[in-house]
């Protein structure tokens, strides 16, 4: 599974990236006219833009909703929020044994996107603290430590305090039909608070335990892959991730 790329994703995931640096313009011009809430929110630790020639998967919580969908993120000890949005992500893929991670919050006013978050950043495997459970096909990633990283509006190089703990349990017995969602107490609790699950419009069913999954521009590829439907390609997951790891 570690060509797990073809065409069709690379071209879309690349465009992602152009549509990143036109949106970057924007927050420079917003701090040029005094915008300084935007300061200091952008920033890479390896050479920026990059190519995406590998998959990336994203880190979702359990009954993911659309104001609470990414796992959890600190910088400088400040959690960085995780909900979903357009061309927003939160991802980890891997590159030149590097392990890569992506975060952005895509944010639009008066009709002008930019970000209210962005951070590109790369961990050598033996700086991560990984955990794997073979037996259930189970994973952590966390990391806990400081980051050299360039301002990607100012150029400026800092030192910046990072922190997660990413986890991946194997959703195969936790996918769970809408229909039964519907009648959990989980369920009814989010609803009460006027929440609805992520997806539940465009899926039939949600998933009761934090995993990762392929970015949607590679899910879409599934068939390709030679998975029968998104779900089992979501199943499969652990497969990939452990021969990385």
């Amino acid at each position: 599974m570690n060509k797990l790329t073809n065409p069709k994703y690379l071209k879309r995931i690349n465009e992602w990236t152009e549509r990143d640096l036109e949106r970057l313009q924007n927050n420079k011009l917003m701090i040029e006219n005094g915008e300084d809430y935007l300061k200091d929110l952008i920033f890479s630790s390896i050479q920026w833009p990059i190519k995406f020639d590998f998959p990336i998967f994203e880190v979702k919580v359990a009954y993911a909703t659309p104001t609470r969908f990414y796992q959890d993120l600190f910088i400088n000890n400040e959690r960085i929020a995780g909900p979903w949005a357009h061309d927003t992500t939160r991802a980890i893929g891997f590159k030149d044994d590097y392990l890569i991670l992506i975060s952005k919050r895509l944010t639009s006013e008066l009709g002008k996107e930019y970000y209210s978050h962005y951070s590109l950043l790369h961990f050598n495997k033996s700086e991560l603290i990984i955990n794997k459970d073979n037996e259930f096909n189970n994973i952590t990633i966390g990391y806990k430590g400081t980051k050299q990283v360039t301002d990607l509006v100012t150029g400026i190089n800092k030192e910046i305090n990072v922190s997660f703990n990413f986890i991946h349990k194997n959703p195969e017995k936790a996918i769970v039909s809408k229909n039964k969602a519907n009648s959990m107490s989980k369920i009814k609790a989010l609803r009460n608070r006027g929440l609805e699950m992520s997806g539940s419009k465009f899926q039939d069913y949600v998933i009761t335990v934090p995993h990762f999954v392929p970015h949607p521009y590679l899910l879409d590829e599934f068939a390709d892959f030679g998975f029968i439907n998104k779900k089992m390609f979501k199943v499969k997951v652990f497969d990939y991730l452990n021969e990385m790891l």
